[in-house]
């Protein structure tokens, strides 16, 4: 059984328990669990650049441009 890592996230964040999870799809492991917190942390955390820093500014449109 497949099940989207947007689904596991959903239910976590309204407050589903890691047991009630694994209860509802006995094929998840609690591994499973924590590999869908790690992916969507890792999708959340990127370098954020700033042209600012690179001397780049002109070359963006201004309504990129970061105060």
């Amino acid at each position: 059984m497949r099940i989207r890592v947007s689904n596991i996230l959903e239910m976590l964040a309204e407050n589903v328990s890691i047991s009630e999870i694994l209860e509802d799809f006995p094929d998840l492991e609690p591994e499973d669990i924590q590999a869908c917190l790690v992916f969507a942390a890792r999708r959340t955390d990127f370098v954020r650049l700033t042209a600012l820093r690179f001397g780049l500014m002109h070359s963006y449109p201004r309504h990129w441009q970061v105060g």
